[in-house]
Parts: C-alpha cells; structure tokens; sequence
C-alpha cells in the first residue's frame, strides 16, 4: 500500500478538486503562467510586501495572495517619455 507521501496528483486530478476548496499554488507554478516574470522575482516580490504562507520549505500562493502580487506591481506610467511631451503631429496654425 502507497504512503499518501507517495502519492503525485496529475494537474487533472488537481482540476477535478472540488471547486469549493481554494487552490494553492507555489512561487514555479505562477512564474510565466499566471505572471510573465520568473520564479526569483515573484518570491522577492511577496517577501518585499509579506504576501503568501510558508509551508515547510515552500512559500504558497492564494488567488488573493496573486491579486495582492499583482497589486504591488510599479504602474506602467512611468514610462521614459516626458510627463509633458506632445506625441501628435499636428501643425500649429500661424
């Protein structure tokens, strides 16, 4: 008889949880599925703002933990044009 340590859910076995039961998953898991950047950076990211629940070794995210992530990230209005700069080509009347 398998020890339940032994036991690997599939993803399918994971999908088929009842919906009821929030899903959990770790930093590997978000980076370029749910997040376009790497693992490295989510973990940062969450130790930086405490967001996320260390569980043995692993730090886990709930979708209101990804919400959080995603909340935290710089806006991207900041972008290197000047605040000011026209960006038309319109002519000015004379």
């Amino acid at each position: 008889m398998p020890r339940i340590t032994d036991i690997k859910p599939t993803q399918a076995d994971v999908d088929q949880c009842d919906p009821r039961w929030p899903k959990y998953m770790m930093a590997r898991d978000l980076a370029g599925k749910v997040f376009p950047v790497s693992e490295d950076v989510i973990l940062k990211t969450a130790h930086k703002h405490d967001i996320g629940r260390k569980m043995g070794r692993a730090i886990i995210f709930s979708p209101e933990d990804c919400q959080r992530l995603y909340e935290k990230l710089p806006c991207p209005s900041g972008s290197s044009a000047a605040p000011n700069r026209q960006t038309g080509s319109s002519a000015v009347p004379h």
